[in-house]
């Protein structure tokens, strides 16, 4: 008997789902979301999928395009980044580039340049670091989001397996304590 491929999961998922509920099912999976995303989205269906099912059905049905992998080929140089700092990096550089750009704009030379140009380039400098700063908030109240969601998991299973030390009950709810932090850890981290 042939072996069927984990992706046949998926596939028979979207061949029961309704017509709406399939169009609105491959617009989520437009926007590249987490094999996670995808998964909790099927059991929102009802349909329960395994995540190396969804993962193969996602590569296979969803292939990386070629500009994407030439980026990510450029982009390999630097693995290992820090996001938060590289922005913040960033900014420096676009805030040093405006004072750079504010010293030399004597009255003589703001006369001759091209008004247009110049206010076309100040303003796209402005939006960039307005961008710039608008993602540092977002990385650090995600950063902190998350923090606080693990800290919170990790406080409620200490304060479980305290109460329940002398109990009979106690290696089943620890085995359900590091079951449930297990979860958390991948629904926080992705």
């Amino acid at each position: 008997m042939a072996q069927k491929s984990p992706q046949f999961d998926v596939d028979k998922a979207r061949s029961q789902m309704r017509a709406e509920d399939l169009a609105g099912f491959d617009h989520f999976c437009r926007f590249s979301p987490t094999y996670g995303d995808i998964q909790r989205r099927l059991q929102e269906l009802g349909f329960q999928v395994s995540g190396s099912a969804v993962q193969a059905w996602f590569t296979a049905t969803h292939p990386v395009g070629h500009e994407a992998k030439v980026i990510n080929a450029l982009t390999l140089n630097y693995a290992g980044v820090e996001p938060f700092t590289a922005l913040q990096m960033s900014m420096a550089i676009a805030v040093n580039l405006t004072d750079a750009l504010m010293k030399h704009c004597t009255p003589e030379r703001l006369a001759s340049a091209s008004a247009g140009d110049l206010m076309m380039t100040i303003g796209n400098l402005l939006k960039e670091m307005r961008t710039c700063a608008r993602v540092l908030q977002d990385v650090k109240v995600t950063r902190d989001r998350k923090a606080l969601e693990l800290s919170g998991g990790y406080r409620v299973v200490e304060i479980l397996r305290h109460l329940s030390e002398d109990s009979s009950q106690a290696e089943s709810i620890t085995d359900f304590c590091d079951a449930a932090l297990l979860q958390l850890e991948q629904e926080v981290n992705g």
